[in-house]
């Protein structure tokens, strides 16, 4: 769980994260927010059990009275259309880290969310949502091919970049380069179509991507909350 509060000039300001469990929630929201005096809104965009925005809703309707404002993806919202066929389908932290990218950049786009899963989309300059990927992360793809095949579980060794030279390094080596591939396919698409791409790169393993794709690259670790507050300062 990852939030962020909006700050009078309508800028992100202490952001925060937590794990939890399902039985501790309450007691985890209770250390991060308990001593908070109560905002004038609360914008939620949830991809996890039901359960847990439920939880959330509740603690913000005891703690301060007030309901919180839950978000979805869109046919359309703030200059982008959604290039899904059922535009809910897609992912609301996809649909924000759009969002997030597109108040950063006019032109064509490829957001790439570097997590559990890795989400890859691209935007043409217009704003309209292409599509885009999903594929294994790289911590993910590592451990998927290693229970599922006979390579030994070698200690990490060696720090290439361009091949692995042991079993360790090429394993770790091939799940970065995997989804760098996919990044770079997106990247010649827009870019055989005139459109000058901006990659943007989120997730917990965006510097590890960071080091494998070519051209001008923007970190941006709070994209997904950065499209949230789009729907916050709209009100």
């Amino acid at each position: 769980m990852k939030w962020v509060r909006l700050g009078a000039a309508g800028d992100l300001v202490a952001p925060g994260y937590a794990a939890y469990g399902e039985a501790s929630l309450e007691r985890v929201l209770d250390g991060a927010w308990g001593g908070w005096a109560p905002p004038p809104s609360v914008w939620l965009a949830s991809v996890a059990d039901r359960a847990v925005a439920r939880t959330i809703a509740a603690w913000c309707r005891q703690a301060w009275g007030l309901v919180v404002r839950s978000v979805s993806a869109e046919a359309t919202g703030f200059g982008v259309s959604n290039g899904y066929a059922e535009p809910a389908q897609l992912g609301v932290d996809r649909w924000l880290a759009i969002l997030g990218a597109r108040a950063r950049c006019a032109g064509a786009f490829c957001v790439t969310d570097c997590g559990t899963a890795a989400t890859v989309d691209a935007v043409a300059a217009g704003g309209r949502h292409l599509g885009g990927f999903i594929v294994p992360g790289i911590e993910l793809s590592r451990r998927a091919l290693l229970e599922f095949t006979r390579i030994p579980r070698i200690g990490a060794s060696g720090s290439a970049e361009e091949f692995g030279t042991d079993t360790a390094a090429a394993v770790a080596l091939g799940s970065r380069r995997a989804l760098a591939g996919v990044v770079h396919f997106v990247l010649r698409r827009l870019a055989a179509a005139g459109e000058a791409p901006q990659l943007f790169l989120t997730g917990s393993e965006a510097t590890a991507v960071r080091a494998l794709v070519d051209g001008p690259v923007t970190e941006a670790p709070h994209l997904v909350l950065e499209g949230l507050a789009r729907y916050a300062k709209r009100g």
